[in-house]
């Protein structure tokens, strides 16, 4: 088992600039990563059937540290389910892309609706 990191207050985690992986610590797997370009985004490195994985939780600037936390949290309770994060917010989307596929626009919805009131006019 690997060591458990240091839980790191906004303020430390704030301040981290090194270039590569940086364990945050309150949630295991959860890292801070800061990329070449200088940009920082936080992933959370997880093991499930064997594979590791690594998942965006969103970029450094538009997610707070306890909102990271909190996320990977959930993440990490799916996790023990034998459900796959990744795999289930892939269905999600694929689901939601279905779903607006479907959805009537605004034409359709008019002259629909024209139609049901013509004989009224």
């Amino acid at each position: 088992m690997g060591n458990k990191a240091i839980e790191l207050k906004p303020l430390a985690v704030k301040s981290i600039s090194r270039r590569g992986a940086t364990f945050v610590g309150g949630v295991p797997g959860l890292v801070l990563m800061v990329h070449a370009s200088g940009s920082r985004s936080w992933v959370l490195r997880y093991t499930i059937g064997g594979i590791r994985r690594d998942m965006g939780l969103g970029s450094f600037d538009d997610v707070s540290l306890a909102s990271a936390r909190e996320t990977a949290r959930t993440a990490r309770a799916t996790i023990v389910t034998g459900i796959d994060p990744i795999q289930q917010r892939k269905a999600a989307r694929s689901a939601l892309i279905a779903d607006m596929a479907t959805a009537l626009t605004f034409s359709e919805c008019a002259t629909k609706y024209m139609e049901a009131h013509e004989s009224g006019w």
